[in-house]
């Protein structure tokens, strides 16, 4: 039975655009570069050295044991600060994790840090099968997927971490032999991409609010469940998702104001579900700091590969002219000790008008590039600064979140081998909503509370383009 659904699967994507097109957009998707904004061991220097320096000023606590504890893998290290980490992940790895090698906070849980998978399942003939058809897709799509292949996780390890100085990296083929997913993210992380028509902090903060709603039956994820006894069930349901837009500030604000809820509970499983969700969290606000990512659009499918491509490299590599007003007024506020961590941003916020020139990936440790890692280590500062003190205050303000039982036999969620039920639960409410029939995106709920009483902060001190050169306009 299966191999007839597979059958018609396919006669109907091959049908539905020429194979030739199919082949192309495939064979692009796999060996073409990442449009990132900056790689696996930038993302993870920027974040190694937020989280050093909000430890020694005091603004966050990090209790190892218990993090270590509710998450529940022994790919955590045991020293969660330990910047070389061989082929266990430390805090610092999991944003370089986050969008580029893992869709979505649950994605990352299940994927990187479950103990306990079947790595021989029908999930990797879907696999394959998903990476065609979501490639040749002229749209723009979240980078989330449950259908992929278990990791090489030691593999994939020593090839991240060879380079502490993110002065070399491993080629992406070699990358893809490890994990599967981050070929085909490469063709829909549309929301990698800063919005660049928001121009002021103002409308960055409007437009962050927003999300989209899609209906689950359209998505190539269902193959596995076609087979299962609850798909009639399931489909008669009408199912339907609730997500940040698809752009940088509404996946980095809605994200990290569910962190703050989260955190704001003592218990050791929202302790760690609030740590999957800051961190991955600060993948998206630090891309936002990369040039190639503030003003190059980002549509999707094959314009990545034809258009984003070239416009975020020539971003990335001779860099663009931004201001960042609202980062040099809040870099006033900390205490001495602390801003001289941002040597090159003091120079430049002692311009007239202030701004500078910011750099993307591979450029981040050049040193031209000073400024880019001062703005993304200052971000990433205020933004764990925020995320320690909802750990101390525990003051949430949503009313408590109920788990539905529906989780448990929802075809996106529904892993194999998961061996941390609680803490799957508390991702799956807050990331999926539960699959209710009427959407209420308890992110996006977080996010309106938490701008209300002033948090989020980090968003409104990105550097911004000069129009004269940014092409987001067109």
């Amino acid at each position: 039975m299966y191999l007839i659904i597979m059958d018609n699967y396919m006669n109907f994507e091959i049908n539905k655009i020429t194979k030739k097109v199919l082949l192309l957009s495939f064979l692009s998707g796999m060996f073409s570069s990442q449009v990132s904004g900056f790689y696996y061991e930038e993302h993870k220097y920027v974040t190694q050295k937020a989280l050093e320096l909000t430890q020694a000023s005091n603004q966050i606590v990090i209790n190892q044991i218990e993090i270590k504890k509710g998450i529940g893998s022994d790919f955590l290290c045991g020293d969660l600060l330990d910047p070389e980490p061989g082929e266990c992940f430390t805090l610092a790895d999991l944003p370089a994790l986050a969008g580029d090698h893992a869709g979505s906070p649950m994605l990352m849980q299940w994927k990187w840090f479950n103990d306990k998978r079947d790595p021989y399942t029908i999930v990797r003939v879907a696999d394959y099968l998903a990476s065609i058809r979501i490639i040749a897709e002229d749209e723009c799509y979240s980078s989330e997927t449950t259908i992929s292949k278990v990791p090489n996780r030691i593999d994939f390890a020593a090839l991240m971490h060879a380079s502490p100085d993110a002065s070399s990296f491993g080629e992406d083929l070699e990358i893809s032999k490890s994990d599967s997913n981050y070929a085909r993210s490469a063709a829909h992380n549309c929301n990698h991409f800063r919005n660049g028509n928001a121009k002021s902090p103002e409308e960055i903060m409007t437009d962050s609010g927003k999300s989209y709603t899609t209906d689950i039956w359209s998505k190539s994820k269902l193959i596995p469940y076609f087979v299962t006894e609850y798909f009639e069930s399931l489909q008669s349901e009408n199912r339907v998702r609730e997500k940040p837009n698809l752009e940088a500030g509404a996946w980095y604000a809605q994200l990290h104001a569910s962190a703050l809820e989260l955190a704001s509970y003592p218990d050791a499983t929202s302790q760690a579900a609030a740590w999957l969700f800051e961190t991955y969290a600060l993948h998206f606000l630090q891309d936002g700091v990369s040039a190639g990512h503030v003003a190059t659009p980002s549509d999707g499918g094959l314009s990545v590969l034809l258009v984003t491509k070239k416009v975020h490299d020539e971003f990335s590599k001779n860099g663009l002219d931004v201001v960042f007003d609202n980062a040099c007024n809040e870099l006033t506020n900390l205490p001495q000790g602390v801003a001289k961590n941002f040597p090159d941003l003091e120079v430049a916020c002692k311009k007239s008008p202030v701004g500078g020139v910011i750099y993307g990936d591979k450029q981040l440790v050049a040193k031209k590039s000073g400024l880019t890692k001062d703005l993304a280590i200052f971000l990433s500062y205020i933004s764990l600064k925020e995320f320690g003190q909802a750990v101390a205050l525990q003051k949430p303000l949503l009313p408590p979140q109920i788990i539905e039982a529906n989780y448990q036999r929802d075809p996106h969620w529904t892993f194999q081998g998961m061996d941390n039920e609680d803490l799957a639960k508390k991702l799956f409410v807050w990331w999926e909503s539960a699959g209710r029939k009427d959407p209420s995106s308890p992110m996006e709920m977080a996010a309106v509370e938490y701008y209300k009483v002033g948090k989020i902060k980090a968003i409104t001190l990105w550097p911004i383009a000069k129009a004269s050169d940014s092409i987001a306009k067109n």
